[in-house]
Order: C-alpha cells, then sequence, then structure tokens
C-alpha cells in the first residue's frame, strides 16, 4: 500500500480527533457534574482516550503496518508528556488562578495538537518502508 499524502492523513487525524475530543470533553463535564474533581475527571478521560486514540488513529487516521507493540510505548510516551502538560495546567491556572476548569480544559485539548500530530506522523506511527 502506497503511504497517503499527508493531507489525507491529517483529515483523517482531525476528524478522529475531534469525534473523540468531543465525547471526551462531554464525558469530562459529565464527571465533574457528578462531583469528581477536575483532575480526576481529565485523567479519566484521558486514560480512555489514550488507548481509544490508539486503536482509532493507528488503525484509520495513519493506517500503520509496523509492529503494534513498538508504536503503543511510543504512544504511551508521547501521552505522558501530553498528559503531564494538561495536569500543569490545571494545577497551575485552576488551583493557582481560579480559572474556570473548563476553559483551561477547552483551551488545553487543542494546544498541543500539531506537536501531537507530527510526532504521530512521523515517530509513533511512522510510514512502514516498502520491500
Amino acid at each position: 500500500m502506497a503511504d497517503d499524502g499527508i493531507r489525507t492523513v491529517a483529515l483523517r487525524w482531525v476528524a478522529v480527533g475531534i469525534a473523540l475530543n468531543g465525547v471526551l470533553f462531554l464525558a469530562y463535564l459529565g464527571l465533574t457534574d457528578l462531583g469528581l474533581g477536575p483532575a480526576g475527571a481529565m485523567t479519566t478521560t484521558y486514560a480512555i482516550g489514550l488507548f481509544a486514540g490508539f486503536a482509532l488513529h493507528r488503525g484509520w487516521s495513519f493506517r500503520h503496518r509496523g509492529a503494534s507493540g513498538p508504536a503503543l510505548r511510543r504512544h504511551l510516551a508521547l501521552h505522558a508528556l501530553g498528559y503531564g502538560g494538561n495536569l500543569l495546567a490545571l494545577r497551575i491556572a485552576v488551583d493557582g488562578f481560579g480559572a474556570p476548569h473548563a476553559i483551561v480544559q477547552a483551551v488545553a485539548i487543542p494546544a498541543l495538537a500539531l506537536f501531537f500530530f507530527l510526532a504521530q506522523r512521523f515517530w509513533v506511527f511512522a510510514p512502514v518502508p516498502q520491500r
């Protein structure tokens, strides 16, 4: 299979990202409405999104045909960085400055999007060379 162009891959990645993050943001709001704190709600939805995103991006966005184990390890490492940044943003903005948690999450979700796309495209799900 020929490598898809970056525009095609980006469009699939955006479609998955919008749908998945939309659902996860609604779940985040629901969990906080049920009394779970912002950090706990973010952690819960982040974990769900981590594995759902791996499956969707590997299978559809990037159509990755390489070994899943190494790709999953790279995916987990990338998202550990994203999780740390997201948690830090919540701690600083909400706990430190009293910003509304929903606004902080609405900004945090897309803030790392370009970094995540490039890291996934060229590192996590790098195209497998043709033999």
